[in-house]
């Protein structure tokens, strides 16, 4: 270890030179390795170290700090590791000016031992290394769609965007389509409005960019009455990559929770009947009874059922249980234009979380598909209402 000469000090009548140990030099090769490893930013806040926060001037703030102190009587050091350790990039943090003064305080080591920087710095590390490992061909275009629910809105913010995306997709530009019409649902024309919208903007933007390149992938983000989200997956169709993102609420995030690894069982009811016309009710947020059924359709009708066993609006957590769910609506619908004929309108009553309404949407073929009539839920009359058609014998072409 390199010593310097302290100031000579004054001991009776002798004067005695203290030597005091300096710094040890870290190798240039050794910086660069840590600056890379942190991405520049310090591996206790993530403040960036190159660029003034306030300023936006490019400055140096880095200050490489020590986990073991490079001397005996430093923070955590020790006879045995100081020296070995002084620089060792697995024993050196990147950090900023206030973090590095926090190193050499009491606080510091009765809340951070060795064993809990460690754990921080490989943490960010390996953070640093998921982020800049994501591919060209990882990039992804934002689509946001927000419609008020009665009185309730929703907004989401770009950072919860990036946070749902990371570490499987990144933004390719800041750019984000935001589908909001700020069309009142109290209007008489709201969902015939909305439709409308939703077509135009499609037809003029989303399909052309799709098209020639210019988007290759969508990660969506809604929030919406559930026959708009049927309709919205419909435009989407399942030509495209397209990535669904749910609403979890707690906490509030906009991210699938692969930890939870259960596949979701979902059941299908036939009707014993299947003379009359059909109807398709999907209880999964809650049960659909048989009375709140016959009370919206009026008339005799053959009732198919898609539901889980315990009916539950938070019940939809991993990618498995949508792709499952997205097998299940495909082959319902197959078997109900089977039994009753491409001709037949068929009624769909929906009671499901965000991801599946639009996924449903998705399975809805615009040229094979039936005629189907979307109901919602009225909260002030307390009934299933008819709102939105899609896939029409006119949409579809000339198939009668």
């Amino acid at each position: 270890m390199k010593v310097m000469k302290d100031e000579s000090l004054d001991v009776g009548k002798l004067k005695v030179s203290v030597e005091k140990p300096s710094r040890p030099f870290i190798p240039n090769k050794t910086i660069i390795e840590l600056w890379c490893k942190s991405g520049g930013h310090c591996q206790l806040c993530n403040e960036k170290l190159w660029q003034d926060g306030l300023t936006y001037h490019k400055i140096n703030q880095s200050n490489i700090a020590h986990i073991v102190a490079w001397t005996p009587n430093g923070p955590r050091g020790n006879v045995d590791d100081s020296e070995r350790l002084a620089t060792d990039i697995s024993n050196l943090m990147l950090v900023c000016a206030k973090h590095n003064k926090l190193f050499d305080s009491n606080e510091i080591i009765k809340e951070h031992s060795v064993e809990r920087l460690m754990q921080l710095k490989k943490e960010h590390e390996d953070r640093i290394d998921v982020a800049t490992s994501i591919k060209p061909e990882n990039q992804t275009t934002p689509l946001v769609y927000m419609s008020k629910i009665g009185e309730n809105s929703m907004n989401i913010s770009e950072k919860e965007i990036r946070n749902a995306l990371f570490p499987n997709f990144y933004p390719k530009t800041e750019e984000v389509i935001n589908l909001n019409f700020e069309v009142d649902d109290t209007d008489s024309d709201f969902w015939k409005t909305e439709k409308k919208q939703l077509d135009k903007y499609f037809n003029r933007n989303i399909y052309r960019k799709l098209g020639d390149g210019t988007i290759s992938h969508l990660s969506v983000f809604a929030f919406a009455p559930q026959p708009l989200l049927i309709y919205l997956g419909y435009l989407l169709g399942d030509k495209y990559n397209t990535e669904i993102y749910p609403l979890q609420r707690n906490p509030k995030e906009w991210k699938w929770r692969e930890n939870s690894l259960t596949t979701q069982q979902y059941n299908v009811t036939k009707p014993t009947n299947t003379d009359k016309p059909p109807v398709l009710t999907i209880s999964l947020s809650d049960t659909i009874t048989e009375e709140r059924v016959s009370e919206c359709i009026g008339c005799e009708y053959s009732r198919w059922d898609i539901s889980i066993s315990k009916a539950e609006r938070e019940f939809l957590t991993n990618k498995k249980s949508l792709y499952e769910f997205s097998r299940i609506i495909s082959e319902v619908l197959d078997q109900i234009k089977n039994v009753h004929g491409i001709n037949a309108e068929l009624k769909v009553i929906p009671v499901m979380p965000i991801a599946t309404a639009i996924e449903f949407g998705r399975r809805i073929d615009p040229k094979y598909s039936m005629p189907i009539k979307i109901y919602n839920h009225n909260e002030k009359s307390k009934l299933f209402e008819p709102v939105l058609d899609i896939c029409s014998p006119k949409d579809r072409g000339d198939l009668n």
